[in-house]
């Protein structure tokens, strides 16, 4: 390092409110801006508790979510350090700032006003902000890190991939029952493709079990469960497409990740996913839309290889080495 780098090097605590600091590791949203921020060449804590946060020294605090991000903007304004929130700002049913029940939606504009920088993922987020100004805000899109989502040579199997955890809200957003729906029309001329759902199961499980029997596809989907990063990848790079049609998304990362392993993605038109995604995957707006665009991957080959091509190309613009440098800049101008 540099005496120049030496000179520049912070000591940063980043916070999340998660139940444990495995998460920082397990999710990517968290991994890959740690990642960031020590590449970068700084000293990171990581913490999850108020009470860690008040007991931890540094130059700088980063936080995700801009409702608990309140804690780390009060204890920088109190100590006067440098304040970086992250996050997302849709409701759960796809309304702006303004569709946040009063106490959050006040907390959250709070900690906006006394970071020095908010940073969103995506144009779609910032106009979700409903004309509120925070003091400082970024439009900085998020990371499909190549070194770990990658195109295999592995030969492609014939399921259809989603990704999603399976709570309630997760299966209304990420419109689980419609894509049921799709495949089992789609299964109807390709009764030899599977689907597999990777997730958590959870607390919506019955729901989405009861509409797997309704459409007698009992023993034509798997759940899996969790899975280790590793097996995600697999998964990835193996199935022959992912199908995620979305209610609401501030990027939709697993689409990038699908489409950075070479799978073609099937979706929604949801306004920030086509803004960051454009013509990279095909859109359906109903599951006949949806089991249509399947099936023209299923039946056309040079189609499918197109769509595998113009995927992993247009998914290098979200490289890491952009985002660390949309950071750097940030941090440079917060925290010279």
């Amino acid at each position: 390092m540099t005496s120049r780098e030496s000179a520049s090097k912070k000591t940063i605590c980043c916070f999340a409110r998660v139940r444990d600091k495995a998460f920082f590791d397990s999710h990517d949203f968290y991994r890959v801006d740690v990642q960031i921020l020590r590449q970068l060449g700084h000293e990171v804590h990581l913490t999850n508790s108020v009470q860690e946060l008040l007991r931890v020294k540094c130059d700088l605090y980063f936080a995700w979510w801009f409702g608990y991000g309140i804690f780390p903007a009060l204890i920088g304004f109190i100590r006067r350090r440098p304040v970086v929130v992250s996050g997302v700002l849709h409701t759960l049913n796809c309304q702006g700032l303004s569709g946040w029940p009063s106490i959050k939606r006040l907390v959250m504009k709070l900690t906006m006003k006394l970071a020095d920088c908010s940073i969103v993922c995506s144009r779609g987020e910032f106009e979700r902000l409903d004309g509120f100004r925070p003091r400082r805000c970024e439009i900085v899109p998020l990371t499909i890190d190549s070194g770990v989502y990658g195109f295999s040579p592995k030969a492609r199997q014939k399921f259809i991939l989603m990704v999603t955890q399976l709570n309630i809200e997760n299966v209304e957003r990420k419109m689980v029952l419609p894509a049921i729906a799709a495949f089992a029309q789609f299964h109807a001329r390709h009764a030899d493709f599977k689907l597999v759902i990777c997730g958590v199961i959870d607390n919506a499980i019955e729901t989405v079990r009861e509409s797997v029997r309704q459409h007698g596809l009992k023993h034509s989907v798997t759940f899996t469960g969790r899975v280790s990063l590793d097996e995600k990848i697999s998964l990835f790079q193996t199935a022959w497409a992912y199908l995620q049609p979305t209610s609401c998304e501030g990027f939709g990362l697993a689409i990038g990740e699908a489409l950075a392993c070479g799978t073609p993605v099937v979706t929604s038109p949801e306004v920030c996913v086509a803004e960051t995604y454009g013509d990279s995957v095909q859109y359906g707006e109903s599951p006949t839309a949806l089991a249509h665009a399947l099936s023209r991957l299923a039946e056309d080959e040079g189609f499918y290889r197109t769509m595998q091509t113009r995927g992993r190309l247009h998914v290098q613009q979200y490289s890491l080495a952009n985002r660390c440098a949309r950071f750097q800049a940030i941090l440079e101008h917060v925290c010279p």
